[in-house]
C-alpha cells in the first residue's frame, strides 16, 4: 500500500505534477503576452494567400528588381576599366556600408554586367564571411575555375594549381561579405595572384571601413543608402501589389512616413512593403507607423526587420524562427526545409490540402516578404534531382536567432554549448566537438541537422546522446559516417525525418520500420546501399523516399502500394527475384516530381507494368531505363510499352537501353501529347531506325540523342513545317554511327533564340541544315560532312567553332567567301589531316574572324603555314595554343612564325612541334600583353627571341637545340616562375638573372647547366 502511494499511476502525485507543468507554461505565455504588449503588436492567425550545398552567396541577381543602383553600378566599372585598374596587375577594390544597404546586389550588378563579362577572362565569385580561411577561399577559387571538386590539403598545392589556372588571364574576383583586418593575411592572399593578366581585380564587400583600408590598392568605394524615392518605389511595389494601379492616397501618405523610418535600407523597405502587402487597412498602417520598436535604434537587430516579423501570422513565425538553426551565407534545399517544418508540426493543417502545398505557399509568402532570397532551381533531372535553393541575408539570421534565442540554435566553430531549452539544433562538424557530452543532457531536442561538406566520422558517444533524444522529430546525419555504420533508431519513435543521404550505409536497419510516424527518408546517393529493409510496407506515413545515385539498389521490398501517403519516389527498381514490389504496386500512389524506373527488362507482363502513370498529372520528369547485355536479344511487347506511358503533364522524359524495335505510340504522336516536354534524353537504342524529328514539340529546349548505332534518320520532311524548334536552346548527338540524315532545324522561326549544336562521332553524316541562330557549335568525327557554301557564313550569331576530324568544314573555312565579319571568338580546331590555308591567298572566313581571342590548333598534320595574312587579321586574340601539329614550319617554306602581328597576346603555348623553325628576332619582343609562354618539344628551334617585360611565366622544355636563354631575361621583372626542363646543350644562365629576386626557377634535367652550378 505504502508502494503504490509514490507510483506513477498516484493521482495525487499526477495532479501536483502536473499543476507544476502548468504553471510554469502559463507563466512562459505570461512573460510572452507582456513581450507582445510592450511591442505594441497586433496578433493575426490569417494564413496569406500561399544538397546541401556549400556555404555561399550566388552572383546570380535578377537585375529587374533592383532599383537606384545603376550610378553605382556604372562608377565601379569605370573604375575597373580605369587606367588606375588596368595599369596593376591586381588591383583590389572595396565596396564598405552597413548590412542591408545593398552590397552584395552591387557587386552582383557589376559581376554580371556585359561590360564585365567581356573585359574579364575569367569571373569567380566567393563568399567569406567572418572566418577569413585562406584555405576554403583557394579551395572555392580552384572549383569554381576548374569546375572540378577540389581535394587537395595543403595550401601550397592550392597556390600553386590557382596560379597554373589563371597564368595570363584576365580576373575578376569577388569576395562577398569580408570581415578580416589583418594586413598580412591580405598581403599573403594576394600573392596567389602573381600570374594573372595585367587589370585583374579583386572586388571586396564589407561593413567595416578597416578592412577597406587594409585591403584596398585603388580607393575605396562607400555605398551610400538608397534615396527616399527609390526606396519608395522598391515599397509600393510589395505594398500595393494586390491594389493594380491604384494607389489608395490615404496608405501612400502613410507609407511614405514608413519609408522614411527605414534609413534608406533597400532590406528593409522589402521586407516592411511585403508586410503592408498584406494588409489594407488604415489602422493596420497607423500601428506599425507608431510602433515603439522604431525608437531601439542601438539593438543589434532592424528595428524595421522586428516590426516585419511580429505582424507574420503566427504559422510563419515558427516556420521562419526555425531557420536560425542554419549558418549565415547558407544555401538551403526548399524541399528539405518543408519536410522539416512539417516533421516539427509547423504547418496548419487546412482542409483539402496537402501539407507539401501548405508548406510551398508559407515558403513563396516567406519569399514575397524578403525574409528568404536568391531562390534559384538548379535541375539535374537526369539524376533524378530538381533543387530549389535559396538563402537569407545576414540581417534576417540575426532576425530568426534573436527571435528563436531559446529553442533554435546553430552550433558553429565557436563551440558554443547550446542552453538545455535548445530544441532545435544545427551542427557543424568541422568545429571543435570535444564538448559533446553535453548532448547528453539535452534530452527533449526535436531537431538535429548536421551541416557536413565531407565525410566525416560520428563518435559513439554523439551517435548514442542522439538516439536517447526520444523527443527527436528530425534527424539529418548528412554525409557523416556513422561509427560501424549502425545507427540506433529503435528509441526515436516520434521521428518523422531521417536523411542519411551521402553516407556510405550497405542497409538501411530494420529499426527503420518501427518508425510508424515517418514521412520523409532521403537515402540519396548512398552508393553502397543493396537493399531496403523488408518491412518498408508498414510505414504507412511515409511522404517522401528519395533514391536518387543508390547505384546497387537491386530491388524494391514488397508491398511499396500499402503506402498510401507516399508523394515522392525517386527510383523504383523493377527486379524477376520473388519477395520484391512489381511496378503495379505504384498504381495508386499520387506520386509527384522525378521517378527513375531501373531493370525495365525485368517486366514480364503487362499486369506487372500497369503503374498508371499516364495518370500521374504531377510527375515532371520520367526516366525510363532498361539493361541488357549485347548478347541478349529480347522483344519488347507494346502493350507493355503503352503501360509505361506517361503523363501529358510530363516535362523531362529519358529513355535509356530501349531495346525495341519499333518506337512506343505515345513518342510517335509525341506533337499532339508532349505540349510541356522542355527536355527529351534518348540513349542506348540497339535496334531502333528512325527517330521522329521532335520539331513540333513546341516546349523543347534540350534535346539529347546518344549512341544510337542503327538510326539512319532523324525527321521526316514530309511532316516538318515552318516553325520547328520554336524553344530550342541546346541539341547534341553523339554515337549515330548510321545517321544519314537529319530534318528540321533550318525550319526554326527567324526570331528564335540562340542555341548550341553538338555532334560528335556521327561519321555517315553527309548534311546539316542552315542555321542561322546557333551560338556555338561543335563537329567531332563527322569526316562525311559534306558542307555547301555559305555553311559556316549562314551562322550570323556563331561565337565559338569546334571541328575535330572534320576536314572537309576545316576547308571550307578558307574557301567560303566572307562578306562581313563574324562574332566567332573561340575557335578550336583538331585532327585535320587535309593541307590548310592552301586554296586561296585572302584565304575566305578567317579574314571574317576579327573579335577572334581564342585560337587553338590540336593534332592537325595539315597545318604546314600559319600565313601572315591569317595572323594579321587576328588583332584581338589574346591565346594561341598549337599542339602536336607535327608538320607545322612557320608562317612560310623559310620563316617562323610571325608573332608580332599579335598586339593583344597574352599566353603563348606551342608543344611537339618537331618542324617548327627558329621566330624572327623581334616576334616577341612588343608583345606588351604576353604574359605565359609554353615552347615545348620544338625541336629545330635554336634559339629564343627577346622576350617582353611583360612575362610572369615561362616554360622551355624538349628544345634540345637551344644553348642559352634571350640576353634580356634580366629585364623581366614581373618574372614569377620560369621552368626550363631536358635542355641538354644549355650551357648557362644569364649573369644578371640573379637580381629577379622574385623568381621561382625549376630546372630539371638541364646536364651542361647543372655540371656548372
Amino acid at each position: 500500500m505504502v508502494r503504490r502511494l509514490f507510483t506513477s499511476r498516484n493521482p495525487i502525485l499526477f495532479k501536483r505534477k502536473m499543476g507544476r507543468s502548468v504553471k510554469q507554461i502559463v507563466n512562459r505565455f505570461d512573460e510572452k503576452a507582456v513581450q507582445k504588449s510592450w511591442f505594441d503588436l497586433v496578433s493575426s492567425d490569417n494564413l496569406g494567400e500561399v544538397y546541401k550545398v556549400q556555404s555561399q552567396t550566388s552572383s546570380f541577381v535578377e537585375q529587374s528588381d533592383v532599383i537606384g543602383r545603376d550610378k553605382d553600378r556604372d562608377f565601379i566599372i569605370e573604375i575597373l576599366i580605369s587606367e588606375k585598374c588596368t595599369r596593376n596587375d591586381v588591383s583590389v577594390l572595396p565596396i564598405i556600408g552597413m548590412g542591408g544597404i545593398g552590397k552584395t546586389t552591387l557587386a552582383q550588378l557589376v559581376f554580371n554586367d556585359n561590360r564585365v563579362e567581356t573585359l574579364f577572362e575569367i569571373r569567380i565569385w566567393v563568399s567569406v564571411g567572418d572566418d577569413f580561411d585562406v584555405m576554403k577561399i583557394c579551395r572555392s577559387i580552384l572549383e569554381s575555375v576548374t569546375q572540378k571538386e577540389c581535394l587537395l590539403s595543403q595550401l601550397d598545392l592550392f597556390q600553386r594549381k590557382i596560379r597554373e589556372a589563371l597564368q595570363g588571364k584576365r580576373c575578376l574576383l569577388v569576395l562577398d561579405d569580408v570581415w578580416n583586418e589583418d594586413r598580412l593575411q591580405w598581403e599573403g592572399f594576394r600573392s596567389v595572384f602573381t600570374s594573372v593578366a595585367r587589370g585583374s581585380v579583386i572586388l571586396v564587400t564589407t561593413r567595416i571601413i578597416e578592412v577597406g583600408s587594409v585591403a584596398k590598392t585603388v580607393g575605396t568605394y562607400q555605398l551610400a543608402p538608397l534615396s527616399e524615392h527609390d526606396c519608395w518605389v522598391i515599397f509600393k511595389r510589395r505594398a500595393f501589389r494586390t491594389f493594380g494601379e491604384e494607389e489608395p492616397q490615404n496608405l501612400v501618405l502613410v507609407g511614405k512616413e514608413i519609408v522614411r523610418k527605414c534609413s534608406g535600407l533597400p532590406l528593409a523597405c522589402k521586407a516592411l512593403g511585403g508586410l503592408m502587402g498584406t494588409k489594407q487597412d488604415m489602422r493596420d498602417w497607423m500601428t506599425v507607423l507608431v510602433s515603439e520598436i522604431w525608437d531601439l535604434q542601438n539593438d543589434p537587430v532592424l528595428p524595421s526587420l522586428k516590426i516585419s516579423y511580429y505582424h507574420l501570422p503566427t504559422h510563419l513565425k515558427r516556420c521562419f524562427a526555425f531557420c536560425a538553426i542554419f549558418p549565415k551565407r547558407y544555401q538551403m534545399n526548399k524541399d528539405m526545409l518543408i519536410h522539416l517544418w512539417m516533421a516539427n508540426g509547423f504547418l496548419p493543417e487546412m482542409g483539402k490540402f496537402d501539407l507539401e502545398e501548405i508548406g510551398r505557399n508559407i515558403f513563396d509568402e516567406l519569399v514575397c516578404r524578403s525574409f528568404f532570397q536568391d531562390v534559384n532551381k538548379i535541375e539535374k533531372w537526369y539524376d533524378g534531382e530538381v533543387m530549389v535553393s535559396f538563402r537569407m541575408h545576414d540581417l534576417m539570421v540575426d532576425l530568426a536567432r534573436w527571435v528563436s534565442l531559446e529553442e533554435c540554435h546553430y552550433l558553429g566553430e565557436d563551440g558554443w554549448v547550446p542552453d538545455l531549452k535548445i530544441r532545435h539544433l544545427g551542427v557543424n562538424l568541422y568545429s571543435d566537438l570535444a564538448h559533446i557530452n553535453s548532448f547528453s543532457h539535452i534530452r527533449k531536442l526535436r531537431s538535429f541537422v548536421l551541416m557536413n561538406h565531407s565525410k566525416n566520422q560520428i563518435s559513439h558517444h554523439l551517435m548514442n546522446a542522439l538516439c536517447m533524444c526520444k523527443c527527436l522529430r528530425a534527424l539529418d546525419l548528412s554525409r557523416s559516417i556513422p561509427p560501424n555504420n549502425d545507427i540506433p533508431l529503435h528509441h526515436l519513435k516520434h521521428l518523422r525525418y531521417l536523411n542519411l543521404s551521402y553516407t556510405n550505409i550497405g542497409t538501411v536497419p530494420e529499426s527503420v520500420c518501427h518508425l510508424l510516424y515517418l514521412q520523409t527518408l532521403n537515402l540519396n546517393h548512398c552508393e553502397a546501399l543493396r537493399e531496403l529493409p523488408k518491412d518498408m510496407k508498414n510505414l504507412m506515413n511515409l511522404r517522401h523516399l528519395y533514391l536518387t545515385g543508390c547505384i546497387n539498389l537491386r530491388k524494391m521490398p514488397v508491398k511499396m502500394g500499402q503506402l498510401r501517403q507516399l508523394r515522392t519516389l525517386t527510383k523504383f527498381v523493377v527486379c524477376s527475384e520473388s519477395f520484391s514490389s512489381t511496378l503495379s504496386e505504384l498504381r495508386d500512389l499520387k506520386l509527384e516530381g522525378i521517378l527513375h524506373l531501373g531493370n525495365l527488362q525485368n517486366l514480364k507482363s503487362v499486369a506487372d507494368a500497369e503503374a498508371n502513370l499516364n495518370l500521374k498529372e504531377n510527375i515532371e520528369g520520367l526516366n525510363l531505363e532498361w539493361v541488357i547485355d549485347e548478347e541478349d536479344i529480347l522483344e519488347v511487347n507494346e502493350e507493355l510499352l503503352e503501360a509505361l506511358k506517361p503523363p501529358k503533364t510530363l516535362k523531362m522524359l529519358g529513355m535509356k537501353g530501349y531495346c525495341g524495335k519499333l518506337l512506343p505510340k505515345w513518342l510517335l504522336d509525341n506533337w499532339t501529347f508532349f505540349r510541356n516536354l522542355t527536355e527529351l534524353s534518348l540513349s542506348c537504342w540497339a535496334r531502333v531506325e528512325f527517330l521522329p524529328c521532335f520539331g513540333e514539340l513546341p516546349s523543347l529546349k534540350v534535346l539529347e540523342i546518344h549512341e544510337m548505332e542503327k538510326v539512319k534518320k532523324i525527321g521526316d520532311k514530309d511532316r516538318v513545317s515552318r516553325g520547328s524548334f520554336p524553344s530550342l536552346r541546346y541539341l547534341k548527338l553523339t554515337k549515330m554511327a548510321s545517321l544519314v540524315e537529319l530534318v528540321g532545324l533550318d525550319k526554326r522561326p527567324g526570331m528564335a533564340e540562340p542555341f548550341i549544336l553538338k555532334i560528335k562521332n556521327c561519321p555517315r553524316l553527309t548534311t546539316i541544315p542552315v542555321i542561322q541562330t546557333v551560338q556555338e557549335v561543335e563537329i567531332e568525327n563527322c569526316s562525311n560532312i559534306d558542307p555547301y557554301e555559305g555553311f559556316i557564313s549562314c551562322m550570323i550569331c556563331l561565337e565559338k567553332l569546334v571541328l575535330s576530324e572534320c576536314d572537309r568544314v576545316v576547308l571550307l573555312l578558307e574557301q567560303e567567301k566572307g562578306e562581313s565579319n563574324m562574332p566567332v571568338k573561340e575557335l578550336i580546331i583538331k585532327r585535320c589531316t587535309k593541307q590548310m590555308f592552301n586554296k586561296s591567298p585572302q584565304f575566305g572566313l578567317w579574314r571574317c574572324f576579327v573579335s577572334l581571342s581564342y585560337l587553338s590548333f590540336e593534332s592537325c598534320d595539315g597545318l604546314i603555314f600559319l600565313p601572315d595574312i591569317v595572323i594579321k587579321q587576328l588583332q584581338f586574340l589574346k591565346c594561341l595554343i598549337i599542339f602536336y601539329c607535327l608538320n607545322l614550319i612557320g608562317s612560310s617554306e623559310n620563316d617562323g612564325l610571325q608573332l608580332q602581328y599579335l598586339p593583344s597576346l597574352e599566353k603563348l603555348s606551342i608543344t611537339e612541334c618537331n618542324k617548327l623553325l627558329d621566330f624572327p628576332e623581334n616576334a616577341m619582343r612588343h608583345l606588351s600583353y604576353l604574359k605565359i609562354i609554353e615552347l615545348v618539344g620544338l625541336r629545330e628551334i635554336s634559339r629564343i627571341p627577346e622576350l617582353p617585360t611583360s612575362l610572369t611565366n615561362a616554360v622551355i622544355s624538349g628544345c634540345t637545340k637551344i644553348y642559352s636563354l634571350p640576353d634580356n631575361m634580366y629585364q623581366i621583372k614581373s618574372l614569377a616562375r620560369l621552368q626550363i626542363m631536358d635542355l641538354p646543350n644549355l650551357i648557362s644562365l644569364p649573369e644578371e638573372m640573379l637580381c629577379l629576386t622574385g623568381l621561382e626557377l625549376v630546372v630539371i634535367n638541364c646536364r651542361n647547366l647543372e655540371k656548372k652550378r
